[in-house]
């Protein structure tokens, strides 16, 4: 698109892309957790430390998209770490 442009404002002279190969992207599709693995990472999160009970909410806030009813539900619980 850069050089396109360049080639038309007269920048340059020559187009220097037109032999250039495109690039085929091919897409995977993404692996997805099944609920089992989803709680097997939540069981192996120690919530008795303040930093991973802190990832803790972050991996549940993220899986649920930010419901802030659950979010204020572990707020509350949060404050008891002070």
């Amino acid at each position: 698109m850069f050089f396109n442009y360049s080639k038309e404002q007269g920048v340059i002279k020559k187009d220097v892309v037109k032999n250039i190969k495109q690039f085929k992207n091919e897409r995977k599709p993404k692996q997805f957790i099944t609920d089992g693995e989803f709680g097997e990472l939540l069981r192996h999160i120690d919530t008795t430390k303040f930093h991973e009970y802190r990832d803790y909410i972050c991996v549940l806030f993220c899986s649920t998209k930010g419901n802030i009813v659950m979010m204020r539900t572990f707020e509350k619980k949060l404050k008891d770490y002070g």
